[in-house]
């Protein structure tokens, strides 16, 4: 005639599996209570089948817990699907929610949770769900449960705020506008774990330390966890993030902005990056940080992941500030395939100061891997070039572990640098203000064969060497050098010059070729021309052998 039921610590108030339950058949009254006791958590109905008959007045309440594990949960609803392909997931709309309401707590065709009187405390959970895929318009209870007839329908009551679900391993279709900033915003009432979420609207916030989409993968595909932003994101506080994963794939397709000390995408462990849209970033901060080393609070290392996956740019980065960082790259041991690259359709844009348009940073195991930019990269002037804004940047502490690769362009201000590390290659077009340098090698070999064009005053180089035994190749490039600017200054020692083809034209006060070296040699064929009027050009200066068999004007 009526129950009366406490479950308490992770316990079950209603369960059938196949068989049917009765309650209150001669009209009694039941009271019922999920989630107490020390560990709480409990689960009021589940029913993965056979079906539950609530033919007198139930009065439920349901305590909540300031954890996911120790919330009380009204529902437990299991889909479908092949877990990490979401078009598999078993959808969760209102038609849905009737069709099991009417079969799981009715007859097949009548649903008796009309008769359900079910309070959800602060901190309780409505619905736990796996393999699901829903909107986000449908996770109210209104909406939820619209499918039902008004008698069918639980009267359900919140005493404060509580979680309206718990989604795991399923996906979340964010189809209306998201303020982060209202904590009883619908997004914000959720919980969701180890899932795929996709941003088709807009999801703003103006508060620190706020992520708009959210994800850590707990299981082996990282299909599972893929997280898509079709629309929208804008975050003005600092220390924010647009998207954040660990281990799974992220995609942004359409614009990101976040303020200071933020990231547009930060990611974990082989996450997957893919972006084609915009992303645009205050100061000190990184647009795209991808990194197989994981730390806690305290910044103190908990583990290094192996590496297999790279990353890779095909959208628009804007760095609005400084000491900020366009593609941040750290892997933990390679053992797989692993590349930076700003790719044919990217672009890196920054006018502040101290700022990095790609840091690779050197492997744990010092396993080799290239950094490519195949796109655009445009940094404004720095203050001085003891913290200069620089294009292209390993941290690399030896050759043969971080070779940098220029063939699009790369356009800095003042006293800024192109290319900065050991091993480089430049076939594209370098442009650099007053007082810069193209590409700064501390050792290893260096090939040019793209264009290289310097500021108009304060001494810029095109290459600058400073290591040992280093092979400095020039072939059928194209040098543009402003006044007082130099081809190539080499201060190290054994670092052979060879230039052969393209062009060489100097302005006022310049200099092709400067060595300071006395153990090297330099071969030149290249055409040396000069358009001043004033002042004095050398074609090669050179403190050890040079040989010249092209014309020097």
């Amino acid at each position: 005639n009526s129950a009366n039921i406490s479950a308490y610590d992770s316990g079950v108030n209603f369960f059938t599996d196949g068989g049917t339950i009765s309650v209150g058949n001669n009209g009694g009254t039941s009271t019922v209570v999920a989630g107490t006791g020390t560990n709480k958590g409990a689960l009021m109905f589940y029913t993965p089948s056979g079906n539950i008959l609530l033919n007198g007045t139930v009065n439920a309440t349901v305590e909540g817990g300031s954890k996911a594990a120790t919330r009380g949960t009204a529902f437990y609803y299991t889909g479908g699907g092949t877990l990490g392909s979401v078009g598999t997931y078993t959808q969760l709309n209102p038609t849905n929610v009737a069709t099991w309401a009417r079969n799981s707590f009715g007859n097949g065709s009548t649903s008796t949770l009309g008769n359900l009187n079910l309070t959800m405390n602060q901190g309780s959970r409505l619905f736990l769900t796996e393999r699901v895929n829903m909107d986000l318009s449908n996770t109210s209870a209104s909406n939820l449960f619209s499918g039902l007839s008004a008698s069918e329908r639980p009267n359900i009551t919140g005493a404060g705020s509580y979680r309206t679900f718990m989604l795991y391993h399923s996906h979340l279709n964010v189809d209306q506008a998201v303020n982060l900033d209202n904590a009883n915003d619908g997004y914000n009432l959720m919980e969701i774990s180890s899932s795929s979420i996709t941003n088709n609207n807009t999801i703003t916030g103006t508060k620190s330390g706020q992520i708009a989409i959210a994800q850590e993968n707990d299981t082996t595909p990282k299909s599972a966890v893929t997280l898509t932003n079709n629309g929208t994101i804008n975050l003005s506080g600092a220390n924010s993030a647009g998207i954040y994963t660990k281990n799974g794939i992220i995609n942004n397709a359409n614009a990101i902005t976040v303020g200071n000390s933020s990231s547009g995408i930060y990611s974990l462990n082989n996450t997957e990056i893919s972006n084609t849209g915009s992303i645009t970033t205050g100061g000190s901060s990184t647009g795209i940080y991808y990194s197989d080393i994981e730390r806690d609070n305290a910044g103190n290392v908990t583990a290094i992941n192996n590496t297999t996956t790279g990353l890779k740019n095909d959208g628009s980065i804007t760095l609005n500030g400084d000491d900020s960082v366009g593609l941040t790259y750290e892997p933990g041991n390679i053992t797989g395939t692993a590349s930076l690259e700003n790719a044919a359709t990217g672009s890196i844009t920054s006018t502040g100061d101290k700022n990095v348009g790609m840091f690779a940073k050197l492997a744990q195991n010092s396993v080799s891997y290239n950094t490519v930019n195949k796109g655009a990269i445009t940094l404004g002037n720095s203050a001085s070039m003891s913290n200069p804004n620089v294009a292209m940047y390993t941290n690399a502490s030896s050759v043969g572990t971080n070779p940098l690769e220029n063939i699009g362009n790369i356009t800095v201000g003042d006293n800024s640098v192109g290319m900065y590390g050991f091993e480089e290659n430049s076939s594209g077009n370098i442009t650099v203000g007053n007082g810069s340098i193209g590409l700064y090698s501390k050792n290893g070999n260096v090939d040019v064969s793209g264009s290289i064009t310097t500021g108009s005053s304060n001494e810029s180089v095109g290459v600058y060497t400073v290591g040992s035994g280093q092979t400095i190749t020039s072939t059928g490039a194209t040098f543009n050098l402003g006044d007082t600017s130099f081809g190539f200054v080499n201060v190290g020692t054994g670092n052979n010059i060879t230039s052969t083809g393209g062009s060489a034209t100097l302005s006022n006060n310049g200099v092709y070729i400067y060595s300071n070296d006395k153990a090297n040699t330099i071969t030149n064929s290249t055409n040396i021309t000069s358009t001043g009027t004033t002042g004095k050009n050398y074609g090669i200066y050179s403190s050890s052998q040079a040989n010249n068999s092209g014309n020097i004007d």
